[in-house]
């Protein structure tokens, strides 16, 4: 499904070491998601554990997207053994609506 202008959308990584072995962000201090519009601006926010951290799951819900275009999003955990630091960029669409 497309994500689209003003649409309730729900962000959610996984964070894996360069292995592939998940991280457990349990004890991270901090989990931030840094959403880049097309036009470069930049918008933080706290992220949420869906369960304990073990699994390496966080998510944050994004109310409105907007401008249409493709956007960029970076995890960003500090605290955790194994990992400190950015994720690799996700790119996404966010299409007008009709």
């Amino acid at each position: 499904m497309a994500i689209k202008v003003g649409n309730k959308t729900v962000f959610r990584y996984t964070l894996h070491n360069v292995d592939g072995d998940i991280i457990n962000i349990s004890g991270a201090t901090s989990k931030q998601i840094v959403f880049t519009s097309p036009y470069g601006a930049k918008s933080t926010y706290n992220a949420s554990l869906t369960t304990d951290g073990t699994d390496g799951v966080l998510e944050y819900r994004l109310t409105q997207p907007a401008p249409s275009g493709l956007w960029r999003a970076e995890v960003y955990v500090s605290g955790v053994s194994g990992f400190d630091g950015a994720s690799a960029t996700d790119q996404f669409p966010v299409e007008p609506r009709i």
